[in-house]
């Protein structure tokens, strides 16, 4: 529920926006952003109680998470919809968007409703969702999606053989995997091979032919407002991976670079060039706007421009998490299991490329998402090849990374693009994302503070896994503003449905 009448005037703090940073002041009304006053103009008269001193500390707009898993039905043990996103509130990451593989899916309506209203009853921050496709009738279901205002459809690896055609992908990873070295391409070669390949081995009518399911449901998602969010990676059984994981382990003597392997560069570029080729193949003149999420490497990224450029007209866009940024396959932690994800994590190289990438706005169409996925204790103390990927990160992401912002002397108006602005934009989230008068008064306010140990036990998720190194934070959160409220235990705010038309301040 909104207040109307509460007001809070944030004063003599470093505003911070994807163009500038400015020391002023922000008068908040209710749940909005009345007015910003640069330093030096006349501030409105207000109650001692309602001043907020920011002096010294930086206000950013709310931190947007386009992707994370809440868990909570029959996965409550990992986490709830309650215990995410207070981890979320607490940390000034004031949306989320949360992703469809619960237990049971969303890929009914009936357990989409279900799960909103959970929703409704114990968020501590906004929350967005998004489906995965349903087994049957699918034209009326995005239909009743595009009227709840889900944001999107998530695609796993191999998602729904009956109503998608993965044979081109897997065709290509047989006849090319033993091309390429695992870790390292030049892509122009790759991508030359690759054209080659369909050239002389595909005619016309087969190709068409892979195409034609997704050519159907592409056009549907498009003509229902929606978004279409790949996991890339090639779809490979079970035991295919078992088998491939203890020859690798046996490789490389890390369980963490074998997984690396397991799950290669290769299979994620594939899958990149596989999508790109769909939407090449299926002629459609409109497009759903495309995500790739949690790309993990530095060739990954440069493979989506260099395909991207080739149709300029589509909608692709890059999602990075900060695993990706900083965290790498040569981690020293006590149970490298804690450290499995998907992608996983790659070099050293990668994360230092990636951060110097994304310590500009060159990536227009790129965004951070953490992809928290929590698990319980017992489930990432298994053997390696069992235990299920994924770690939490809504309780370290803002103060790890705006630490490392800190550390390098990183220009925050960069972070801001990235966490706040362009998750706004790209997801058209109505009103958020930036500081301006007129928008929600969602706010994170931190300060640079002598490096601390962050505790564990102060950890709001359920999870308590964490392979992220947890000393020497340099950030620290003095406030979170949720829609005007300042008080974490009146942080309850309520599902949030995907607009239409976005409203952005510059």
């Amino acid at each position: 529920m909104r207040i109307k009448n509460v007001r809070h005037l944030l004063k003599n703090g470093i505003i911070v926006t994807p163009t500038s940073q400015n020391r002023g002041s922000i008068f908040i009304k209710g749940s909005k952003i009345v007015k910003i006053f640069d330093l030096g103009e006349e501030l409105p008269v207000v109650s001692k109680e309602e001043i907020v001193d920011c002096t010294d500390c930086f206000i950013l707009p709310g931190i947007i998470d386009p992707h994370v898993h809440l868990r909570d039905f029959k996965q409550s043990h990992k986490e709830t919809i309650e215990s995410g996103t207070r981890a979320a509130g607490m940390n000034g990451i004031t949306t989320v968007l949360g992703m469809p593989n619960t237990t049971p899916p969303l890929d009914s309506i009936d357990n989409i409703k279900s799960y909103i209203t959970k929703i409704k009853e114990t968020t501590h921050c906004n929350v967005g969702l998004y489906s995965r496709l349903p087994q049957k009738d699918v034209q009326n279901y995005f239909h009743d999606l595009n009227k709840i205002g889900i944001f999107g459809i998530k695609i796993y690896p191999g998602d729904s053989p009956s109503i998608l055609n993965w044979g081109l992908l897997l065709d290509l990873w047989d006849k090319l995997k033993e091309k390429f070295n695992e870790y390292t391409h030049d892509l122009d070669e790759f991508l030359h091979k690759l054209d080659v390949h369909l050239d002389h081995h595909y005619s016309k009518s087969q190709l068409k032919n892979y195409a034609e399911k997704w050519s159907t449901i592409l056009a549907e998602i498009e003509k229902h407002k929606l978004h279409v969010l790949f996991h890339a990676d090639v779809p490979l059984d079970e035991k295919t991976r078992e088998i491939r994981f203890k020859t690798f382990e046996g490789i490389h003597k890390s369980e963490l670079k074998a997984h690396s392997a397991n799950h290669s560069k290769l299979q994620e570029l594939l899958h990149i060039y596989f999508v790109f080729q769909v939407i090449k193949l299926t002629g459609l003149a409109k497009l759903p706007p495309i995500t790739f999420c949690h790309v993990s490497s530095i060739e990954t990224i440069h493979l989506i421009q260099k395909l991207q450029s080739r149709i300029p007209e589509k909608k692709i866009f890059i999602e990075i998490t900060p695993h990706h940024m900083y965290l790498h396959n040569e981690i020293e932690i006590p149970i490298p299991s804690h450290g499995k994800v998907l992608p996983p994590l790659r070099t050293v190289t990668d994360n230092l490329e990636i951060q110097k990438l994304m310590n500009t706005t060159k990536v227009k169409n790129a965004f951070y998402g953490t992809d928290h996925a929590p698990h319980s204790l017992e489930e990432k103390n298994q053997e390696f090849v069992k235990t299920p990927p994924g770690f939490p990160s809504l309780d370290v992401y803002s103060i790890f990374v705006l630490s490392k912002f800190f550390e390098n002397g990183w220009n925050l108006q960069n972070f801001v693009f990235y966490a706040s602005y362009n998750p706004a934009r790209i997801y058209q989230i109505k009103k958020k994302g930036w500081i301006h008068p007129g928008y929600d008064a969602d706010l994170l306010i931190i300060r640079k503070v002598p490096p601390y140990i962050i505790d564990k036990g102060t950890f709001q998720s359920a999870s308590k896994v964490c392979p992220y190194p947890l000393k020497d934070i340099s950030a620290k959160i003095e406030y979170v503003f949720l829609e005007g409220k300042k008080e974490q235990s009146q942080m309850k705010s309520n599902f949030i449905a995907r607009s239409y038309k976005w409203d952005h301040a510059n």
